[in-house]
């Protein structure tokens, strides 16, 4: 056995059931964009990259959601193998009990369908501009927009802490997207086969700033337009209103 398939048991040794692992493919991955500026537009740079989340059920095994469904992998030939850079979490806080828990819902969501509607949402909801939250974030449109048996990546993961009382979002599953999980205050870091200290070069920074610079100027160009329309028609409708008014009101006078 050479040192890299040692180092890859190793972490693997590290698990229990329960943890949860995000993922970054190395390279381009435009499948991916839409959910790094997510990323980047809430958590900032530094935080941009994770746009994937497993669940560690033992025996080096995930359960993850997919487009073509939740479905069992081995950890090892899936990601460690392959060109993903990889952090392993474990939640604060949790009994042993709690942590078999959550691996035996993942385990039986295997084969469920994927929720694509929920990650659509999850995407809108980051990107969108803030003056259409208000519709986004309401009951009647999350009953529409989320289907209770069907999940996508972090939606299951964050389901299962959830389900254990172990849920540490203020937002709902539908809502968590893969980076959140990557926070001390919830979890820790117990292993990842990456360097989570190193830095970028110069002209990736100077790439996904320029990308959040025009990203921005386009946010900020859509909330103005669409501002400036929302209260056009509002005072377009508030123009009919009144003018009816008087007209009515002189009818019921001639007519008195």
């Amino acid at each position: 056995m050479n040192n890299g398939d040692q180092s890859k048991n190793d972490l693997i040794e590290k698990l229990k059931p329960g943890d949860v692992i995000v993922t970054s493919k190395r390279g381009i991955n435009l499948g991916a964009m839409p959910i790094r500026f997510a990323n980047f537009s809430r958590h900032g740079y530094r935080k941009r990259i994770w746009t994937h989340a497993a669940f560690y059920i033992g025996n080096g095994e995930v359960v993850e959601a997919f487009p073509k469904g939740i479905t069992k992998r081995d950890l090892k030939t899936a990601y460690l193998e392959q060109h993903f850079d990889i952090v392993c979490l474990r939640r604060k806080g949790m009994k042993v009990s709690d942590f078999q828990n959550a691996a035996e819902f993942c385990k039986s969501k295997v084969g469920v369908k994927y929720d694509t509607k929920a990650l659509a949402y999850y995407v809108i909801l980051n990107l969108l501009p803030p003056i259409f939250h208000f519709l986004l974030t309401s009951r009647w449109f999350n009953n529409l927009i989320n289907s209770p048996d069907a999940f996508y990546c972090s939606e299951l993961v964050g389901t299962a802490y959830l389900r254990q009382g172990a849920y540490c979002f203020d937002r709902k599953p539908a809502q968590v997207m893969p980076v959140d999980f990557y926070n001390k205050y919830c979890f820790e870091v117990i292993a990842s086969n990456c360097d989570l200290e190193k830095k970028d070069p110069w002209f990736k920074k100077v790439i996904f700033g320029t990308g959040y610079v025009i990203g921005i100027i386009a946010w900020f160009t859509i909330t103005l337009i669409a501002s400036f329309i929302f209260c056009t028609v509002l005072v377009r409708l508030s123009e009919k209103i009144f003018k009816k008014q008087p007209k009515q009101s002189k009818e019921i006078a001639d007519g008195q």
